[in-house]
């Protein structure tokens, strides 16, 4: 039975090194563990991601927020999950906000410029990974799915 492959996948399976590691974004908890299940969709940056196909890694920053930890997300995070690799989610559509008043860039409420759809994330096994701001990647061979579908240890 032949399947369709996407491009991605077609480049991983091709040897093309550029995709032999995922591209992936720091978030901080609680929100990291949010997004790997599947409570947060959107994630906010003053940046558009430079790709909108195939999977990113959710990786946690190794400082939770100073915030206190909301309470809708209050189940989901375990607080000790820090400094690495979260889930794999796709980035459906990113946003530019709208200008209000006075503005000269275009805002969400939250003051950042753009929000990111994310969709089906798919949780991994904790691996630490040293973070950076931006974009940046994680080697393929670190990716691990986690089985059991869940974020917990």
């Amino acid at each position: 039975m032949i399947t369709e492959m996407k491009s991605w996948e077609f480049n991983i399976a091709m040897g093309n090194n550029e995709y032999l590691a995922y591209k992936a974004i720091s978030v901080r908890q609680p929100w990291a563990a949010a997004i790997a299940s599947g409570e947060k969709i959107y994630e906010y940056r003053d940046w558009a991601p430079p790709l909108l196909y195939g999977p990113i890694v959710i990786c946690s920053t190794a400082k939770p927020s100073d915030d206190l930890y909301e309470d809708e997300y209050e189940d989901t995070v375990n607080k000790e999950v820090n400094g690495c690799t979260m889930c794999l989610v796709y980035v459906d559509k990113c946003e530019e906000g709208e200008t209000g008043l006075g503005q000269e860039t275009p805002r969400w409420p939250n003051g950042y410029r753009y929000r990111w759809t994310l969709s089906n994330p798919k949780p991994l096994h904790h691996v630490p990974v040293k973070g950076a701001l931006g974009m940046f990647q994680v080697p393929f061979n670190i990716v691990v799915l986690n089985e059991m579908e869940t974020c917990n240890d």
